[in-house]
């Protein structure tokens, strides 16, 4: 048996020898050949190039993509990189030729017999090891059925991506779970690049706090998500309807949850009836109670739904400094009987009250161990913060007084006629006159500056007591404190306008009048403006430029600044309304993050640098997806033209969809030596502008940026570099 097996071995090799042989003899030139004139039997070396779709690069990005999740998700070759491409080859009859794994970079290339009465099958798969996934997944494929010949030198293959899933889960947030529950909704999704769409999502009829919904089989790339909701306020019985364009990004063959939070501004979220009129700011603390205090002497404390936890009526005077509320949680109030109150935030009893010689509606701070706080006697008193008892008082004159303020070095500034900077101790640093009427403000910036103004002027104050800069009014007496916006720049009310100012040099950058502004403004995280104005106006307003972005009629008259609400992605504004606390709807997402952003500096109404503020990246929770994006332009191209003085802007941006049908496009420049951006034009084109008349004492333009502002939603700034003629 075993010759036999040996023998039949031998007889087989010398039978493909001679198979081999005749092959050769009856072909003209190298591995070339024909049969009959109809096709080729030999062997071939063939390069396989792998074409990828062309959509492989995304376009879309979003500036603030990073902050949400942590990273930036731009393109898919920056996301997904390719780990091994996987290459496989069949005859018609279904036998494997060639299989084998390659790299990235690598040339594929191999010889091949091919066979004239067959067709070969090429098929590859495209592998990633991103850390999306739990191991190495294939998210592209392809094939290409084909005969071969002698002149095949070179397959192409196109491969495409396996389709993917994104989950989304429309979510009522936590803190808005016990008010608010989704009434109907409506959900359509649409390829930005290939139009293709998806069978909407309708629900009617609900009482949910969570409705989800699965873009299933969906090509990899950016999906436009657009949303009809309905949500019922439970409390108040009421519903508020809106529309919105949201953006995610599916993978390839893996499903990725969205947690899609409902965005509505502009509608009053609840409005609580007080005893008396709203008379001082409202203060709010870490865990959300809100405290706010009346002309009748009652202070109220609300839990963040507008729950009333307790009321207290702690003098049957007025009440105008406070609340304040310290880093233990106690408030702090003072009132026209001349006293200060210690409450406590668990019942609102009082824990001590201390008399001074005058009444105490200027405001007060503290430190780690004292209160501060100017009374219409006209002294400034430094009373122990635990019992109540004076540590010493200063006379600094009768007229107007300023709230005091802490700076980082314990430093207490407090402004009647002229500015005072003491130490802790009541001793006097320095004092700086101005013009002798010095009364709003203090203000404290990062850098230790001091901003103060009296009607007349505006200073801006060394931490040595020296100037830096003055600027005079304009239209109206200045009215109220100096807060500090991003991007160098800082807000007053000016009686009736409202005015931005270059912090650097106290330059205007912008003064509007948005129907007689009343309060001190607030800055959010993303620049916009909050005022109070006449008529019972809230307004918000962009703060590069001043424009309106909404506002709501709250329909009686205004009798607080403005302030914000510590939990939650998307803050409240709380404002005092008449005799009404009212909270507002908002896309904040947290104050501005600088060192004053609102009246009294933060929402604890604290006037102390040192303590902690929630901004905007305070309550950001990181989720696998977010919304709501708005996309910005692409291909960004700028000329200027110094001699003729003209700015030629050109960009694209495609998108569609409700409520883009209004998006403006705000174009910004930055001159040398500068490093504000300057706003310059707006326009609802979506292809570019060109200006004329556009001219720059600099003679020239280091960027130009284009915006998307779509009510107040915006994308992230888009940048290039200009070409200069």
């Amino acid at each position: 048996m075993r010759k036999v097996s040996k023998y039949f071995a031998i007889f087989f090799i010398l039978s493909l020898l001679i198979f081999y042989l005749v092959s050769c003899t009856s072909a003209p030139g190298e591995n070339s050949g024909s049969t009959g004139g109809n096709g080729y039997t030999g062997k071939i070396r063939l390069n396989i190039v792998l074409q990828l779709p062309s959509s492989y690069t995304s376009t879309f990005s979003v500036k603030n993509l990073d902050a949400l999740l942590g990273k930036g998700v731009t393109a898919f070759k920056d996301a997904l990189p390719i780990s091994k491409i996987h290459l496989r080859l069949t005859d018609s009859d279904g036998v494997k030729i060639h299989e084998g794994d390659y790299k990235p970079n690598d040339t594929i290339t191999f010889e091949v017999s091919v066979d004239a009465s067959k067709k070969y099958t090429f098929f590859a798969q495209v592998y990633t090891n991103a850390s999306m996934y739990a191991t190495e997944t294939a998210i592209m494929q392809g094939s290409i059925t084909i005969p071969l010949s002698a002149t095949t030198k070179t397959v192409y293959l196109a491969v495409d991506f396996l389709k993917g899933s994104a989950t989304l889960n429309c979510k009522i947030p936590n803190n808005w779970a016990d008010e608010y529950e989704f009434n109907s909704i409506r959900i359509t999704a649409k390829h930005t690049s290939t139009g293709v769409q998806k069978p909407p999502l309708e629900q009617s009829s609900l009482s949910a706090t969570n409705v989800t919904w699965q873009l299933t089989d969906a090509y990899p790339g950016v999906w436009e998500i657009q949303q009809t909701v309905t949500l019922k306020n439970k409390i108040q019985g009421n519903t508020v309807q809106y529309q919105k364009t949201n953006y995610l990004e599916v993978y390839p063959s893996i499903d990725l949850p969205y947690d899609v939070y409902p965005s509505i501004y502009g509608f009053v979220r609840y409005s609580k009836t007080l005893n008396g009129s709203a008379s001082t700011t409202p203060a709010v603390a870490k865990d959300g109670t809100i405290y706010i205090a009346t002309s009748n002497g009652w202070l109220y404390a609300f839990t963040d739904n507008g729950t009333q936890k307790w009321a207290k009526q702690l003098t049957t005077s007025a009440i105008y400094s406070g609340p304040v509320i310290d880093e233990s949680g106690y408030i702090f109030v003072g009132a026209e009987d001349k006293k200060v109150y210690k409450v406590n935030p668990a019942d609102g009893s009082v824990v001590w009250s201390f008399t001074a010689g005058g009444s105490v509606g200027y405001g007060i701070t503290f430190t780690n161990y004292s209160i501060y706080f100017p009374a219409s006697d006209g002294y400034l008193y430094s009373v122990n913060k635990e019992n109540g008892q004076e540590f010493w008082r200063y006379y600094i004159g009768t007229g107007y007084f300023s709230h005091p303020s802490v700076a980082h070095d314990g430093t207490v500034y407090v402004a009647a006629g002229k500015l005072y900077a003491f130490n802790p101790d009541g001793t006097i640093k320095w004092t700086f006159d101005g013009d002798g009427y010095l009364r709003y403000g203090p203000s404290i910036d990062s850098d230790g500056t001091i901003y103060v103004a009296s009607w007349a002027y505006l200073y801006a104050i060394n931490p040595d007591g020296t100037k830096k800069w003055v600027t005079g009014y304009y239209s109206y007496p200045y009215f109220g404190d100096v807060v500090i916006g991003s991007n160098g720049l800082i807000y007053i009310n000016n009686g009736n306008f409202l005015s931005c100012i270059d912090k650097s040099n106290g330059n205007r950058i912008w003064s509007v009048n948005p129907n007689n502004a009343r309060t001190v403004p607030l800055v959010d995280s993303e620049n916009r403006v909050y005022v109070g104005c006449d008529y019972g106006y809230l307004k918000v307003l962009d703060g590069l430029n001043g424009k309106l972005l909404w506002e709501i009629d709250l329909g009686d008259e205004v009798r607080t600044a403005p302030t914000l609400s510590s939990v939650g992605d998307e803050k409240t504004v709380l404002i005092g309304v008449d005799n009404k606390l009212v909270s507002v709807h908002t896309l904040a997402k947290g104050l501005a993050n600088t060192s004053w952003p609102k009246v009294f500096r933060d929402q604890a109404n604290t006037s102390n640098v040192n303590t902690d503020l929630v901004t905007g990246n305070a309550s950001l929770t990181t989720l696998i997806g977010t919304m709501p994006i708005v996309p910005p332009v692409s291909n960004l191209s700028a000329e200027y033209n110094r001699s003729g003085t003209s700015l030629t802007v050109a960009y694209q941006w495609n998108y569609t969809g409700y409520d883009y049908e209004k998006a403006k496009f705000v174009i910004y420049v930055k001159v040398p030596g500068s490093s504000l951006w300057q706003y310059v034009y707006e326009t609802t084109s979506r292809t570019g502008v060109s200006l004329k008349n556009v001219w720059f004492p600099e003679s020239s333009i280091d960027k130009v940026g284009v915006n998307v502002v779509v009510d107040t939603r915006q994308s992230g700034l888009t940048v290039c570099t200009p070409t200069l003629k």
